[in-house]
């Protein structure tokens, strides 16, 4: 199990206090989600809540494509985005 969700708060914590202190600075992070069965999915979607959708975005893949495909279907979504 590769677990996500505790690296992911402290980089929003820590991404959120550069907002605040650098002026211009922005991020936006993508979470791919592929095809775990753990929490991943449900506490990106509540931190995406809390942050702003605009800020930290969910692709839940139904089935596992490995770390290679994972991050293809990331450039291919943000081409057509």
């Amino acid at each position: 199990m590769f677990l996500v969700p505790p690296m992911l708060k402290e980089s929003l914590e820590y991404l959120e206090k550069r907002t605040k202190t650098v002026a211009g600075f922005s991020y936006e992070v993508i979470v791919v989600n592929d095809g775990s069965s753990d929490k991943t999915a449900q506490i990106s979607l509540d931190m995406s809540a809390k942050y702003g959708s605009n800020k930290i975005r969910l692709l839940d893949l139904e089935t596992n494509r490995g770390k290679g495909g994972a991050v293809r279907m990331v450039l291919h979504l943000r081409v057509i985005i």
